[in-house]
């Protein structure tokens, strides 16, 4: 009777449809991972480009997440593409459908898409789904940074020459094959240091997360000071200090470093002089002595602030003449300064003014809250660093980078997922 019934047209359909469940599953999970190596292997860019992901990712997301999303939260976020993407085509590079329409929109799509896919994967509660693809997301980082610092202890400004065109094309294709990251990766590290010395403040970990976490931020902060890059390091340096301030616990204790914060600021010349010594003969180290000169009337003032500096105060004020709707960047100075603009913030104003600024930060606000919103208890000490950081770079640098956008919207909301759930598993045990 017990073996008949296991061939009961029941009992087979359960078996079929429990099989049918695991190889979707298994096929969700290495679609995603493979997401995951389009987004932080340089390898798997060079063969791959940004239209061909976004696509890829938008059949994805029919076929897996549409479903079950948030129908309201998708509509925002195709109105705000939309009209990111309009305002490209009919005032940036009027008349053009593919770089003025269709690429903007793609590249808009692309760079949240790894948000739209980590709030899924939260969604569904699969633990072991969550846990595997953080894990494999931070071994395929840490392959990448172990293969840069590597090569950076044969050729010390590596990063830099790949970043100002200085390298042969060929030889950056070849750094790539290899594995080895660049400018976006760079700062991706950058935003990683802020965010596991908030997670080392935050609470008290066991002896075995310790070790990982301090083995995490001496790693990292060993190739920011290594990567030759002025501003990383800056930025890293200023928002490190405000992630100590804000998760330091006593009142006496921050009333101390308000009180020293004068002092600090007096004694700036001072530690950049340091600073610049300390990266004496390197690219760092001739812009901080710059830097340091400057404050005494001795340095070239033009070259303090640098050409990609005038370039920028001169977008600050061509956007004054057309400050919502932007600005025809095909021809003429306005394509020169947009396409120096280094800077994510100022090449938006410029192309698509404060109507452009509100449809491109708005995207990123909604995507980044929807998969961290639910953790209310983390987002002072741990997420509002992260922000900071990204909204820093984004003014001074290009922030739209494959790396950086898997690991904030992905790599980090599935860590403080991790993290959250443990915490309050051991509070209702």
């Amino acid at each position: 009777m017990r073996v008949s019934s296991w061939f009961s047209m029941e009992a087979i359909e359960k078996i079929f449809v429990f099989s049918g469940q695991q190889f979707s599953n298994l096929l969700y999970i290495g679609l995603t991972l493979l997401f995951a190596c389009m987004y932080t292997f340089p390898s798997v860019q060079v063969y791959i480009n940004i239209q061909l992901v976004a696509s890829l990712s938008a059949v994805f997301f029919v076929l897996y997440i549409l479903r079950s999303f948030n129908k309201i939260l998708l509509r925002n976020i195709l109105l705000l593409i939309l009209g990111y993407s309009s305002l490209m085509y009919l005032v940036a590079i009027p008349g053009d459908f593919k770089y003025g329409f269709l690429h903007p929109a793609l590249s808009a799509w692309y760079f949240v898409f790894p948000g739209i896919l980590c709030s899924d994967i939260i969604r569904r509660g699969n633990r072991f789904n969550i846990k595997i693809v953080a894990v494999v997301s931070c071994i395929l980082l840490s392959i990448v940074l172990f293969n840069s610092v590597s090569q950076l202890q044969v050729n010390p400004t590596m990063m830099r020459d790949m970043t100002a065109s200085i390298m042969d094309k060929d030889q950056k294709v070849l750094y790539k094959l290899q594995n080895i990251g660049g400018f976006g990766f760079s700062y991706t590290c950058g935003m990683l240091l802020v965010f596991t010395v908030a997670l080392l403040l935050y609470r008290r970990w066991t002896f075995l997360w310790r070790l990982i976490i301090w083995s995490s931020i001496l790693f990292l902060a060993y190739f920011v000071m290594n990567a030759n890059f002025t501003t990383l390091l800056l930025l890293t340096f200023g928002v490190l200090l405000y992630t100590i301030y804000i998760n330091i616990k006593s009142t006496a204790l921050r009333f101390i470093i308000v009180c020293l914060a004068p002092i600090a600021i007096f004694t700036f010349p001072i530690l950049l002089q340091a600073a610049s010594e300390f990266y004496s003969g390197t690219v760092i180290g001739d812009k901080l002595d710059r830097m340091y000169l400057s404050f005494f009337g001795e340095g070239d003032v033009s070259d303090f602030s640098g050409a990609r500096s005038q370039i920028q105060l001169d977008i600050l004020k061509e956007s004054i003449f057309s400050p919502i709707w932007g600005h025809n960047v095909t021809s003429g100075t306005n394509a020169f300064l947009y396409s120096a603009s280094h800077s994510s913030f100022l090449g938006t104003l410029l192309a698509t003014g404060l109507l452009g600024l509100y449809f491109h930060y708005k995207l990123l606000y909604i995507v980044f809250v929807n998969c961290t919103a639910k953790y209310k208890l983390f987002w002072k000490n741990i997420i509002l660093p992260v922000i900071v950081y990204y909204s820093f770079l984004s003014i001074f640098n290009p922030a739209e980078t494959p790396e950086l956008s898997w690991s904030l919207f992905a790599i980090i909301p599935l860590i403080i997922n991790i993290i959250y759930i443990n915490k309050y598993e051991k509070l209702e045990n």
